[in-house]
């Protein structure tokens, strides 16, 4: 997967679980919802999208060489799924993964000597 498309996939998808918060948390304030209904339409949102993110750095992550990327979303989803208060681990989980997804060092072919 080149970097531009994991960039907008990777920046795509983790912006969608800050929406699927916020979209709680807008109609939980309504008089007529059903809380326990809406919490679990955003758990599954949830689970889908971080096993996008996972499944775009395990992608990612194989075709730089760094089978351990898909483990950062991973941890993510869990906190963000799990402890719902510490809202700060799964922000720097995510851009961890964007970031060492994004640095990837070309390799440097020698040259064959001219005969």
């Amino acid at each position: 997967m080149r970097p531009a498309k994991f960039f907008m996939l990777y920046l795509s998808f983790s912006g969608l679980t800050y929406f699927w918060r916020l979209i709680f948390i807008a109609t939980a304030f309504e008089p007529t919802t059903d809380i326990d209904i809406i919490n679990i339409a955003t758990q599954c949102l949830m689970i889908f999208t971080y096993l996008a993110l996972i499944y775009i750095a395990y992608l990612r992550g194989k075709y730089i060489g760094k089978n351990y990327l898909m483990i950062l979303p991973f941890i993510a989803g869990l906190f963000d799924l799990m402890i719902t208060t510490v809202l700060l681990v799964p922000t720097v989980m995510n851009v961890t993964a964007l970031c060492i997804g994004l640095y990837h060092k070309a390799e440097v072919r020698e040259s064959e000597p001219v005969s």
